[in-house]
């Protein structure tokens, strides 16, 4: 039973990290306008429009939101592989290089925006729950 809601954990985050790609992660405001000109509102950073398509920031952040979801849809196509020390460690720096994406784009801005509050509890969610994971391969399974 615990391993059907650590499983239902991890793809309900990743599902919602696909979504918080798209989402306002933090806000700024732009450089003061020149005398005469109108003022712009703040400037939401979100992950898809954080750099210009294609680079390799894009690609990165790319892979740090869609890549546990890559992971669980592995873990749909090959359930075998999924227990193993390798994956777990994998799964753990998946998640954990999108936490620090989304810390790396909330530097960017002045203000958080609700994006990143959700991206982090999904992405801590699925850290945990890998964590986890690893901690009960090593306690009851044989070395590799």
């Amino acid at each position: 039973m615990m391993e059907l809601s650590a499983i239902l954990v991890k793809r309900i985050a990743a599902a919602v990290l696909c979504v918080c790609f798209f989402l306002p992660i933090a806000s700024c405001n732009p450089k003061a306008a020149l005398p005469g000109e109108v003022q712009a509102g703040p400037i939401n950073i979100a992950a898809y429009s954080s750099y210009e398509w294609p680079s390799i920031g894009s690609a990165l952040l790319t892979v740090a939101f869609f890549g546990p979801a890559a992971l669980q849809l592995i873990i749909l196509r090959n359930s075998a592989g999924s227990k193993t020390k390798r994956f777990a460690i994998v799964e753990i720096i998946s998640s954990g290089f999108c936490l620090i994406s989304v810390t790396w784009l909330l530097l960017w801005g002045g203000s958080v925006r609700y994006g990143a509050f959700i991206a982090y509890s999904m992405a801590g969610a699925y850290f945990y729950v890998a964590i986890n994971e690893l901690r009960m391969l090593f306690k009851y399974t044989k070395p590799d």
